[in-house]
């Protein structure tokens, strides 16, 4: 098989392939009889598997089952997120080959007429996270593909969770400087009629921080919500080789870099119990950049807690915690209670 491309969707056979990956792997007897009982909900137990063996720090096994997964999916959607997946571990690992690896698989899933829609919606994110727009566009277009086959004005039933695709695509051509069309200035006005119609959780006391008044002011009074910021994975190298990370911080893996951020908003949330806590990932530029703007130490922690304040009424802002079963805030790809949400962490 092609390092870019998955294997066929799953036959009567595979589901013996992939058992003996996850008896390899050392997965509970439990969780290979789920395997052998409900066939097709390999793909969800194994996914759960990955995140389990990746909280306890044995990447390698957790590799190996995405592979099993990509060899073998449950349908093309499936095989297609276990390369990104694969993509994301590959990146972290730091290794050239592996990177080298992971560009073979990007360019393959990013050929034209191979990316399926919601994998593509999985992969903008990754891209825009990495501060590659252009990339994340093309993404987003074949994400928005079936919203952008309809009118604008025809989309108007339809809720925020369904137009996510078609915002993400209004906001990177936004940041593009793209002239708007129809599809961005009708995405824009949904989110910001959800802002103004969920005021009160977007709300802060006191003038906010660069935004009129005397000027920027990073000690602004305290907030309403507290929004903390922390680097995306895919910009994590780039803040290191700029010296935007602290000392105690600089040189860690990301997991644990993810992790300390995890006990600091615990720590907060603990001596501020009636203050809602919001998580933002922030690219390593626009770090800089408001730094550089504002006069700021971009190293310095209050820094990034400044940015996502200004920054308080972006999409692009998550509740802290997440729910169990959601994706966690760190974007590994992980439900949160496999990730920085396990009570092994605590």
């Amino acid at each position: 098989m092609a390092d870019g491309t998955p294997g066929t969707p799953v036959s009567e056979k595979a589901p013996t392939r992939i058992l003996a990956v996850a008896r390899e792997a050392g997965l509970p007897e439990e969780v290979l009889r789920d395997l052998v009982d409900h066939p097709h909900r390999t793909e969800e137990i194994l996914r759960d598997a990955v995140g389990d063996l990746e909280a306890d720090g044995r990447s390698d096994r957790a590799q190996r089952l995405v592979e099993a997964l990509r060899d073998h999916p449950v349908s093309p959607e499936s095989g297609q997120y276990a390369s990104i997946d694969l993509v994301r571990m590959l990146d972290g690992s730091g290794e050239d080959a592996a990177g080298a690896r992971a560009d073979r698989i990007l360019e393959e899933l990013l050929r034209p007429g191979n990316l399926l829609e919601g994998p593509a919606d999985v992969l903008a994110g990754y891209f825009r996270r990495a501060e590659n727009r252009e990339k994340a566009l093309y993404c987003y277009n074949i994400a928005s593909r079936g919203l952008l086959a309809r009118s604008a004005e025809s989309l108007a039933g339809l809720g925020l969770v369904d137009l996510v695709p078609l915002v993400g695509r209004a906001r990177v051509r936004e940041e593009l400087g793209l002239a708007l069309d129809a599809h961005d200035r009708f995405a824009l006005a949904v989110v910001e009629r959800y802002l103004r119609e969920n005021s009160d959780a977007f709300d802060w006391d006191g003038e906010s921080p660069g935004r009129g008044g005397d000027g920027f002011r990073p000690e602004a009074s305290e907030p309403v919500q507290e929004v903390r910021a922390a680097f995306s994975r895919e910009s994590l190298e780039k803040a290191r080789s700029l010296g935007l990370l602290s000392p105690e911080t600089d040189g860690r893996e990301p997991d644990a870099y993810y992790l300390d951020t995890e006990r600091a908003l615990r720590g907060y949330s603990r001596k501020h119990p009636g203050t809602p806590v919001y998580t933002l990932l922030a690219g390593a530029d626009e770090i800089a950049a408001f730094a550089r703007d504002h006069g700021l130490d971009p190293a310095d922690e209050a820094t990034r807690r400044a940015w996502a304040q200004d920054r308080r009424d972006d999409f692009w802002i998550l509740p802290w915690p997440p729910e169990r079963n959601q994706r966690c805030w760190c974007a590994s790809g992980r439900k949160y209670k496999k990730c920085c949400g396990s009570p092994a962490h605590h």
